[in-house]
């Protein structure tokens, strides 16, 4: 297989300059064509180079996307889903002008392992944009990476549960209840593992990968690590009472300002049930930590 030429759609988004500095790193950059394709509403911002050619490109506009999408082979989503009306814009785009060209398309996916939660439609909108590209034969790989943890914000400031004002944290479910969590940069280095793989074809459909396993009372403990002089008051609330609320309020109909509460909800409920992972594809995407090593939660 030759080198891939790649597009990457969100740039501005936080896995857009991680998952960049990834592919143009020494590790992976062999395995590309360059330069990559960068797609934004607005080029202006960015200075071209040999690595990276900015294009500019509109959801609105499918058309926008004729010249950036035109013989690629590899599409990778990083948008996000405030803008629903146009969230299949860029898929349709690729099967409009790449169609004869894309072997691997990766969606905006990511976080939560939806197929496996016991919320009927939760995020609807990225599991039937998976189905869709499948559908059209167009090789689909949905990143999963659970909870994301970056120093200064993620897992470090802000923690599911967690009052700063008060110091009141509501910590759900069963004691020592552990989950999954990716840091940022390991995010972008799983995804140009992936797409310089070669043959895609030896690849699952679904690859869950995991920097760390952690409990919330871990980030409360490195909360008041880095915090001197803090001390959490921590609220212990079970599973069950947990699954109930979770289960009344989505049954009442899902409402975006609940989606940090639906977070803890699935961390309560334990192993494959959203964002703990009975088993993941760290080795078969990076064997033997051989093309970067995982980083530990609170080692950075």
């Amino acid at each position: 297989m030759t080198n891939p030429v790649i597009a990457v759609f969100g740039t501005n988004g936080a896995l857009g300059k991680p998952t960049l500095d990834a592919l143009t790193s020494s590790t992976f950059s062999s395995k590309i064509s360059f330069p990559i394709r960068a797609i934004t509403r607005d080029p202006s911002k960015y200075t071209s180079n040999d690595e990276i050619k900015y294009y500019k490109a509109d959801s609105a506009d499918i058309d926008s996307f004729k010249d950036v999408l035109t013989g690629v082979d590899v599409l990778i989503n990083l948008g996000g889903t405030s803008d629903i009306q146009h969230y299949d814009t860029p898929l349709d785009a690729l099967l409009k002008y790449a169609k004869d060209t894309v072997k691997l398309y990766i969606p905006s996916q990511f976080g939560t392992e939806l197929d496996v939660t016991d919320l009927p439609g939760f995020l609807q909108v990225k599991t039937a944009h998976s189905e869709k590209a499948r559908a059209a034969g167009v090789k689909t790989i949905d990143v999963i990476n659970s909870l994301f943890f970056v120093p200064g914000s993620y897992l470090y400031e802000l923690i599911y549960g967690f009052n700063p004002e008060t110091n009141v944290a509501v910590v759900r479910g069963d004691k020592g209840t552990k989950f999954d969590t990716s840091y940022l940069g390991d995010v972008g280095k799983a995804v140009a593992a992936i797409v310089t793989f070669g043959d895609y074809s030896k690849l699952p459909n679904k690859i869950r990968i995991s920097s760390d396993r952690i409990t919330l009372d871990d980030a409360l403990d490195n909360y008041e690590k880095i915090h001197p002089g803090v001390k959490i008051t921590r609220e212990y609330v079970s599973k069950a009472e947990t699954y109930k609320k979770a289960h009344e309020l989505y049954d009442a109909g899902f409402d975006f300002k609940d989606f940090l509460f639906y977070l803890e909800y699935f961390i309560s409920q334990g192993t494959d049930k959203g964002v703990s992972f009975s088993k993941n594809e760290n080795e078969l995407i990076n064997p033997g930590e051989s093309l970067f090593k995982w980083t530990k939660y609170g080692s950075i």
